[in-house]
């Protein structure tokens, strides 16, 4: 499913300030699942790369990504694991959604495409 809602958005030109012109744009809310990659959720700080692969081979060859903030370098407590097919995804998800981990419940999905970033207000800006 995926809703789209449009939004005014200024664009700035050469124009003085008190002209101020308005663009039609969509933005895209549900982005389309990718069906060889999922998404996991909840994990504790401690889990690495190589612990969330070895976690996930029993279903498939995998890579496996674990996501860190950029200014501390500690874990965020997700990551992503890429498998060489859609049914090693599927399987995995039906058979790690809602187990445990080092004590603490994981949430397995597909993953979905990225959007492109946008400021804190939404607006696209064109220059």
């Amino acid at each position: 499913m995926q809703r789209t809602i449009t939004a005014f958005t200024p664009l700035f030109s050469r124009f003085p300030a008190t002209s101020l012109q308005l663009q039609r744009t969509s933005l895209r809310f549900c982005s389309e699942e990718v069906k060889n990659q999922v998404f996991v959720a909840g994990l504790p700080w401690s889990v690495d790369d190589e612990n969330l692969k070895s976690t996930f081979s029993q279903f498939g060859n995998c890579t496996a990504k674990v996501v860190h903030d950029r200014e501390t370098g500690r874990s965020r407590g997700f990551g992503f694991v890429t498998f060489e097919g859609g049914k090693e995804a599927d399987a995995a998800i039906q058979g790690m959604n809602n187990q445990q981990i080092q004590g603490r419940r994981i949430f397995v999905n597909y993953a979905n495409k990225s959007q492109p970033r946008r400021n804190n207000d939404n607006y696209v800006f064109n220059n």
